[in-house]
Parts: structure tokens; sequence; C-alpha cells
């Protein structure tokens, strides 16, 4: 079991690595409940207005997805919540889930005014 934790720790710090230099590439920035002074940066890996969730059924609520390094929040002693306000491009999004891993945090957006 030791042997592991040897093989998954290096794993996740070059998906930190990863994580960051596509956030340099492709991220855009975004901010929390109106709090303009901490920025975050994440990449959208969706944009469209329906999700396939299953056989049969479809979900018009899901707007965007965006992936974003949980450093960035750690760092500031926070973590995203279903119900927050994310302003992205000038667009308002609310928080439908938050899929949260080693390495980052998915967040399933609404545009705020559906």
């Amino acid at each position: 079991m030791g042997g592991r934790f040897f093989i998954v720790k290096p794993f996740f710090q070059q998906m930190r690595k990863a994580m960051a230099a596509a956030q340099s590439t492709f991220g855009e920035t975004f901010f929390i409940n109106g709090d303009q002074v901490n920025t975050f940066t994440g990449i959208f890996t969706r944009l469209d207005s329906h999700d396939v969730l299953d056989v049969g059924e479809f979900s018009g609520e899901v707007s965007a997805v965006i992936e974003t390094d949980r450093d960035q929040f750690e760092t500031l002693g926070l973590t995203p919540s279903v119900g927050d306000v994310v302003n992205i491009i000038s667009t308002d999004y609310r928080v439908l889930r938050v899929n949260p891993d080693e390495v980052s945090f998915e967040l399933l957006l609404r545009e705020a005014d559906r």
C-alpha cells in the first residue's frame, strides 16, 4: 500500500502542473458572488444548452462547465459551492453542482437569468 502512494503523489503533482499550464494558455478569469478582489482562472470544457444525462433524459439546465484548479481556492481558504454566482466574461452563472477531485473543481453552471 505504501508503494502506491509514491506512484499516485507524483501523478497528482504532474496533473497540477498540466492544469496550471492549460489555465495560463486557455483560461478565463472569473469571480464569485460579486467579489472582484479574489479572481480565479478556469477553462471552459463545455458551453452549450443541452446535456444528455441518461438514456432518454436531457437537461437544458446546464449552460457551461468550467474546470478550475483547487490550489487557487485553497490558498484563500475558499471552496466553490452550489448556489454561488460565478461571473465569467461579463455573464453571471449559478453553480448547479461542484465535482471535486484531487487537483480541480468542475463547476456545472447555468446562466443566472434563466
